[in-house]
């Protein structure tokens, strides 16, 4: 019987190719144990990717015989965000009906959402019934939209870059992406020559630019508590590169600059004091007139280890087109903004 349920019915997404039950098929195969016998379709349905304009997801419930009309009472665990009706109904002679999911406006994108659905009447079902519960999941993509030209400040770059800055409108909170955010240095640049003596000076043999510069930085901004203070923090994952590679063995090592609950373990100090990597997220936060300040953990690879290139005043800034102040090395004396100003 369990195999029946199986290969008769579907789940389907209201707004895209619906898939459905053959109504006569069940009617002929299916063999019920007891009268009006109700199961789902599958073990689980999932749904991802699905565009923002979709608001309604149907789920495919079935039962074995339908010579009158039937009501299903539900039970569920599905987060705030997914409406679940609290029954489903049959009319005489259907053996096929949908669940409807309403996704209400806190449904956000770029989240997978998921819970269980049960038949909350233990009558409808026995211990051979396919499905008398699914788990769903849910998930829509994240919609981009270019907001311009921003500002990005790297102290080994010493330099401002001008990446394309895009915004999550479905995030749920604030989510950015910096766009290529570094030009591929020139070996007569200046900047080639400010990361290269910037290098030596932390005992590197050498630098050039065959390393791989990171196509897109993803900053999110979270409400925390720094200093017993609430403000925004900036949150990124794992970490990025800029493109340089430092010669100090072989392999030669690209920069990785980490967020600092990624960094590293087992690093090692290239200046002799190591950085407290457990408070160096509290200098990632949002500052006043639309500027961001990271500070992550910048490691390289060389013959001893991973090594720290570690400055007390080595911050990255990055800015929104709208910000009214350009990003420099002096940023640190912006006040922050507090989560009673915004």
């Amino acid at each position: 019987m369990k195999k029946t349920f199986k290969i008769l019915c579907t789940a389907a997404v209201s707004l895209a190719v619906l898939a459905s039950c053959d109504q006569e098929n069940i009617k002929d195969m299916y063999e019920p144990m007891q009268a009006n016998e109700v199961s789902f379709a599958a073990e689980v349905f999932s749904s991802t990717s699905m565009d923002q304009s979709v608001n309604t997801v149907n789920v495919v419930i079935a039962r074995g015989s339908a010579d009158r009309a039937l009501t299903v009472p539900l039970i569920h665990n599905m987060p705030n965000c997914v409406s679940v009706p609290a029954s489903v109904d049959f009319a005489q002679g259907e053996y096929e009906a949908n669940v409807e999911l309403q996704l209400l406006d806190n449904f956000y994108g770029g989240r997978t959402y998921s819970g269980i659905i049960q038949i909350a009447d233990t009558t409808l079902y026995n211990e051979a019934t396919p499905y008398p519960a699914i788990q769903v999941k849910l998930s829509k993509d994240l919609v981009w939209q270019k907001l311009g030209k921003g500002e990005f400040y790297d102290p080994i770059l010493d330099d401002i870059l001008t990446p394309q800055v895009n915004e999550a409108v479905n995030a749920g909170y604030p989510l950015y992406r910096i766009v290529n955010p570094y030009v591929e240095p020139k070996k007569d640049s200046t900047a080639l020559k400010t990361i290269v003596g910037n290098l030596k000076a932390l005992g590197f043999k050498d630098a050039g630019i065959e390393g791989v510069a990171t196509d897109v930085i993803e900053i999110s901004i979270q409400e925390s508590s720094v200093k017993d203070v609430e403000v925004d923090t900036l949150v990124w994952s794992g970490s990025w590169t800029n493109g340089v590679m430092v010669i100090d063995s072989i392999p030669a090592s690209s920069i990785y600059y980490y967020y600092p609950a990624d960094a590293p373990a087992d690093s090692i100090g290239a200046t002799g004091s190591k950085v407290s990597v457990a408070d160096m997220y509290k200098d990632c936060i949002r500052l006043e007139n639309g500027i961001m300040q990271f500070r992550p953990y910048i490691v390289a690879y060389g013959e001893g280890g991973k090594i720290e290139l570690e400055r007390a005043d080595w911050y990255c800034y990055f800015s929104l087109p709208e910000a009214d102040v350009t990003v420099t090395a002096e940023l640190p004396n912006l006040p922050v903004v507090r989560k009673d100003e915004k």
